[in-house]
């Protein structure tokens, strides 16, 4: 029976270029359909020049051959002749590597087809007059770090990102309304008053960004991230001797770096998801609005927490001391995720609440009796390889093993799992051992015979797949 061309085209979005290949190769028939389909994956158009698909590659690094359907296009540190060259009106996605001007005809150069440049490498060049209005996604290079004009960015950018290096002034608007996703480099740490257009939703200041801010930052950011460096009063006295919050009230996810290390004074009531780092020690009860609902903190925290917190993460840079974990003492807490490094007993710790428990990578102690009896989530980390029979409640649903895990799980998986992930290291038998109740099985690497009778006529999505 043959089958429809147009189903195995569909087929093949589903697949990486190499299994396309591979998949259209098995008979003549199909090898015909290799015109038919587009190759999206990132590839040399030295390894493509002589197939008889080659325009149907849209993803290609380039030394200035180019196909007739490319999307995206990649130019390298060594590529000396970009000045030269037409890029195609199909192009969207156009990075450059390069380290001079693109020079007064930069709007030839780059056509009013790309809606996402990357100027890498070392461009460290004024932009005046040099991004097309058509760019949405605009990333300025490594090394830039000159001053922006108003009017030098154009007003068809919504996400702006500014390079490592970037440390120069921000000027009244150079900043133009349309941009909403707005992330500063390392190095930027000048004051920010008065500069961030209200846009603005989702804001990233640099790692050594260290500045006193005296005004409200914008009025309709969501998404706020203080890094590594910021250690400033997060309120201010206005002209009124008002004490006032920096901290916009539209905002829910907010973070802070590991140097913060003052008071939670006026956080607004629309936080929902509230990170502190591991310096952080000031008192937080009192602080926290109800509304927060999700913490992150470092693994050593150890305050009261209001019963509104249902959701605990534990920073996976996190040093990890020695102590005891105090996690029952969190009675509200239902969803639960240790830190990458926690190797710590969970015996007598984590609290009874728990639907959601997340393993960090490290983790390899016994479980059998210390998982709470409401688990209905389960993942470990990579590290964990230590016997699970009769060690993981019956309430859970969904089971994920990591990397290393390699047991024998005959009579050890819960009769209600319905997702269960196996990692890279599983290997072992698994005829009799996947319950009935499974729907969506995947495997890492699995390298051992498997016959039709060893999966349920439950499972509906079936997965072998490689890290």
């Amino acid at each position: 029976m043959e089958i429809n061309k147009d189903i195995i085209c569909y087929l093949c979005k589903w697949l990486s270029d190499m299994m396309k290949i591979y998949f259209l190769s098995t008979c003549t028939s199909m090898h015909f359909l290799k015109n038919n389909v587009m190759y999206d994956d990132v590839v040399d158009i030295s390894l493509i020049e002589k197939l008889p698909y080659f325009d149907n590659f849209t993803n290609i690094m380039s030394d200035g051959r180019f196909t007739r359907s490319v999307t995206h296009l990649y130019f390298g540190h060594s590529f000396e002749n970009f000045l030269k060259l037409e890029i195609p009106s199909s192009v969207t996605h156009l990075h450059i590597f390069f380290d001079g001007p693109i020079g007064t005809n930069s709007k030839k150069i780059i056509p009013p087809s790309v809606t996402h440049l990357r100027l890498k490498g070392i461009y460290d060049h004024k932009i005046e007059n040099y991004i097309p209005s058509s760019v949405t996604d605009l990333s300025l290079g490594c090394v830039f770090n000159q001053n922006i004009d108003p009017g030098n960015i154009p007003s068809s950018v919504t996400h702006l990102e500014l390079s490592d290096c970037f440390n120069s002034p921000l000027a009244p608007d150079c900043i133009p309304s349309s941009v909403t996703h707005l992330t500063f480099g390392s190095y930027f740490n000048h004051p920010i008053d008065g500069c961030i257009p209200a846009s603005v939703t989702h804001l990233n200041l640099g790692h050594f960004f260290d500045c006193p801010i005296r005004c409200l930052i914008s009025t309709n950011i969501t998404h706020l991230i203080f890094s590594e460096w910021f250690n400033e009063p997060i309120y201010y006295e206005s002209n009124m001797e008002k004490i006032l919050s920096i901290i916009p009230p539209t905002v829910t996810h907010l973070t802070f770096g590991s140097y913060f290390n003052q008071p939670l004074i006026l956080l607004p009531s629309s936080v929902t998801h509230l990170t502190l780092e591991e310096r952080y020690d000031q008192p937080i009860y009192q602080h926290l609005p109800p509304s927060v609902t999700h913490l992150n903190v470092d693994t050593y925290f150890d305050q009261i927490l209001p019963s509104t917190v249902t959701c605990l993460t534990f920073n996976p840079c996190s040093i990890v001391r020695d102590a005891t974990l105090k996690f029952c003492a969190f009675s509200a807490i239902t969803h639960l995720t240790l830190s990458e490094y926690d190797n710590r007993s969970i015996e007598n710790c984590l609290p009874q609440t728990l639907t959601h428990l997340t393993f960090g990578n490290k983790f390899n102690q016994p479980i059998r009796g210390h998982i709470p009896s409401l688990v209905t989530h389960l993942t470990f980390g990579n590290d964990f390889n230590l016997p699970i029979f009769d060690a993981i409640p019956i309430s859970v649903t969904h089971l994920t093993f990591g990397k290393k895990f390699n047991r024998v799980i005959f009579d050890a998986i819960p009769p209600r799992v319905t997702h269960l992930t196996f990692g890279e290291y599983f290997n072992m038998p698994i005829c009799g051992c996947i319950p009935d109740s499974v729907t969506d099985l995947t495997f890492y690497s699995y390298s051992g015979r498997i016959f039709l009778a060893d999966i349920p006529k439950t499972v509906k999505t079936l997965l072998f797949t490689r890290i």
